[in-house]
């Protein structure tokens, strides 16, 4: 159980990183809402503007 948790932890450490390498701002932002903080589409257009 310990390794399976140590590899979900590097998993989670690689999505971080490959996130923060996203070149547009935006998208980065619409990745960020919608799949680490687990927001719905209608929920990340109004944080970030849209409708």
């Amino acid at each position: 159980m310990e390794r399976r948790i140590d590899e979900l932890l590097d998993m989670v450490e690689e999505i971080y990183e490959y996130i923060d390498n996203i070149d547009d701002s935006l998208i980065r932002q619409i990745i960020t809402l919608r799949y680490v903080s687990g927001l719905t589409w209608e929920q990340v257009a109004a944080s970030i503007g849209g409708k």
